[in-house]
Formats: C-alpha cells, structure tokens, sequence
C-alpha cells in the first residue's frame, strides 16, 4: 500500500483554529485494489451532451448487505448514461455482490465491481475509518479510466451510499453539476437535516447537526463533483474520523463560496439518509423443522438464504435459533400463543 501525505489549515486543538499546515493521512490503495467486474463500456450516452455520472458506493459484509445493493440498483437502472463502481472494503470481492452485479446485466446497468482493504494500521485502531479505502480504490479507478483513451470528457461523480434513499431528480441535478454541487439531506442526526444556506440564490453558509470546525459542514450525500477537479487535483477522502467530507472538498481546490446549490435552491430534498443499522447474523437451527416438512421449499430456500448473508446454517452452535414451522391454520394459531 502507498501513503500520501496532503496538507490542510483547518484543524481544531482544545478548542481552538489552528493556523499551522496539518499533515492527514490518505489512504492509498492502488496497490491491493482488486477489479473483479468492468462492464462500464456499456454506458454510452444517448447524447453526445449529456455528461456521464459515476455513483461510487462503497459497501461492506453486513446482514442487509444484498437487499441494499438490490435496492439501490432498481433505483439506478432508470438512470441513463450512468456507470455504477461497487467498492468493497475486502480483500477479495464476495460471491454475493458479484452475483448481484451479474443479474444487472438484463437492467444495462453498467458497473464496475471493485474490492480493497482497509489498511493494517487502521485495522487494528480502536475505531476504524470505515469504507474509506473503498471510497479511494473508487476514485483511482476513475481517473485510471479517463487517462486512457475512450472515456467520456464529460464525467460528475458521486458518493452513495447503499441504505439511502434517492429521488430520480436528483441524478439530473448531479449531471448538471460544472465543478462541486451541493443540496440538502433529509434525516440526518436529531435535526433531521443537512443543507447550505442561500441567501440571494448564494451560498452563504451551512446548517447541520454537527460543525466540528469544519468548512463544510455537509453530509456525503450532500454534493457531486466534476472529474476534471478529480483529475487535476488527485484528491483522496482522508482517513480522519468526522471530517471526511469536509477535507475532501478541501483537497479539490474549492471554497464553500463557489459551490453550486441545486435542488431548486436548496429548497427540496431528494436525498435521505435512511440509514440500515445492521443486526447481527443469526445462527439457525433446522434440523427439526426440516424433518416435520420433508419435500417443501425450505432445503432450496435456505441454501439461497446462507449464500445472501443473511442467516448461517447451523446446527451444532450453542449460539443458535431454531426455525419455526407450523403446518395448518389451527397448528400456526396455536404457535403463536
């Protein structure tokens, strides 16, 4: 793995603003980055004019990991000119995004399906910088495919998340976007919000939940940005817990005042942060119900289940549930009680 060390002057010790530069720590992946899947050659444009979108999300193994993806996905697939880069933050990318991806194929949905691991050092940290390295493999990734020949001129790209919600709107905003857009966030933190604040159709501030002594006080939902800033600056989101967005921004070379507000001037949201918390992966236990009901679905279904991830089969763990079966009204009316 390479290392990169960028600069910044904003920065908070005890409280206060600190003038020095500060150096952070940017993850660099190029070197274990994986890239099991490219069918980003399908996303031609209907337009010559009508800019390309790359929508990077970054995902991890967690119980709610496919229906997520699946989700997100059905959304996209209205979308034209549009390539979809899944970044894993793994080693290697799983059977169960892969299988995913695959089933795009009949949506034309082009993606690009991406692994990389988190570093040694972050790994072993008490909290982690999660999805960050997946972020950045993303990133190279792009600007890998606009240095060589062939990609569109025209590109905006955009983070999102696998568990947020998006109004079909907002990827025309997005397309639109000439240097860093931004736009409001629906339920984020105990406001329930993070925008800009216009005051004559300009950008004069923020409004969120939490400050920090950031910049840019926004969500990562909350703006897209032109991949010629990509290319020029080679900016990477960092690995510092809290101020991700706000350091990132900064490293493409703009100020808040010059940022595009969008959504009808920041006065509509059509992104939410409907964030999946994920729950552990149950343990079940089916021997018992799979000898009442010999011959039914449940042997198929289950198979189908494991490979998800969301349940494990399993019965010789301590730590297990057993699966429920009734057979008949009277018989199911009666488990209930």
């Amino acid at each position: 793995m390479r290392l990169a060390m960028k600069s910044t002057a904003q920065f908070h010790k005890k409280g206060m603003r600190t003038p020095p530069l500060v150096f952070f720590l940017l993850i660099r992946v190029s070197s274990a980055a994986v890239v099991c899947d490219d069918t980003a050659a399908a996303a031609a444009s209907p337009s010559p004019n009508l800019p390309l979108i790359y929508v990077v999300t970054p995902t991890f193994r967690h119980r709610e990991q496919l229906p997520s993806l699946l989700r997100l996905a059905q959304t996209l697939s209205h979308v034209p000119s549009l390539v979809w880069v899944v970044a894993e933050e793994a080693a290697t990318c799983s059977s169960i995004v892969s299988r995913a991806l695959r089933g795009l194929d009949g949506a034309r949905l082009a993606h690009a399906h991406l692994a990389a691991p988190l570093g040694e050092k972050h790994r072993r940290a008490r909290i982690r910088p999660r999805e960050v390295a997946a972020r950045n493999a993303a990133l190279e990734w792009i600007e890998a495919r606009h240095n060589s020949s062939g990609a569109p001129s025209n590109a905006v790209a955009y983070f999102a998340d696998d568990d947020n919600a998006y109004d079909l709107r907002l990827f025309e905003e997005i397309r639109r976007t000439e240097r860093v857009g931004v736009w409001p966030v629906g339920l984020i933190g105990k406001t329930s919000l993070s925008t800009p604040v216009l005051v004559d159709g300009e950008v004069a501030g923020f409004s969120d939940p939490w400050f920090h002594y950031r910049k840019f006080p926004v969500d990562m939902a909350g703006f897209a940005f032109h991949v010629d800033l990509l290319l020029r600056t080679k900016a990477r989101v960092p690995s510092r817990i809290g101020v991700e967005e706000d350091l990132f921004l900064q490293a493409l070379g703009v100020d808040p005042s010059e940022v595009e507000p969008k959504a009808s001037g920041c006065t509509e949201i059509l992104v939410w942060q409907t964030r999946t918390i994920p729950k552990k992966v149950p343990r079940l236990r089916v021997e018992k119900a799979l000898s009442e009901v010999a011959g039914s679905n449940l042997p198929r279904l289950l198979r189908n289940l494991e490979e998800s991830g969301a349940a494990v089969v399993d019965n010789e763990s301590a730590f297990r549930r057993d699966l429920q079966v009734c057979l008949g009204p009277e018989a199911c009316f009666s488990a209930s009680h």
